[in-house]
This record gives structure tokens, sequence and C-alpha cells, in this order.
């Protein structure tokens, strides 16, 4: 699996280490990140299971991962349409 995310075409910036811990929100709603030692380049869906792992226990990943990642990825469409058109989400 790590050598398939490694060769991946589309890589971005990753923070690397993306647990709840490293992020909190402000009173706007805003999210705001720590902790950037870790950034690299990689797959961004990673840091979302490092973000969910973080959150959610064995139980709780197995019964709603389908449907933040659903979530996840309606919304990285949406991104990909506005910021990177020529690209075929």
């Amino acid at each position: 699996l790590n050598s398939a995310l490694k060769q991946c075409d589309y890589q971005t910036l990753i923070h690397g280490d993306a647990k709840l811990a490293n992020f909190s929100a402000n009173s706007q709603g805003h999210i705001l990140g720590y902790d950037f030692q870790y950034v690299g380049a990689g797959v961004g869906v990673v840091d979302v299971m490092y973000f969910m792992t973080s959150c959610l226990d064995d139980s709780e990943l197995h019964k709603h991962a389908q449907t933040y990642l659903d979530y996840y990825f309606s919304q990285f469409k949406n991104a990909l349409s506005h910021y990177q058109p020529a690209v075929n989400a």
C-alpha cells in the first residue's frame, strides 16, 4: 500500500501527523493546524486517514468511515473543479 501511494501521480504537501491533537477550531469555525514537523509530499487522503484514526475508535471507524470519506471526496471534487478544472476528478 505504501509503495502504491508513493507512486500516485497526484501528490500534494501533507501534514504527515494529522491527529486531533494537532488541530483546533477558532470561534469562527476555522480549523487551525499545528506541529508541521512531518510535512512532505504525499496523497492527501493519508492525512484524512491519520485524522480519522485519531478521532474514532475501531468500531466507530468501521461504522462511519465510508460516510466521512464520501464527504471528503465530494469536497475534494468541488475544490478540484474550482482550482484545477483541467483535472478530471
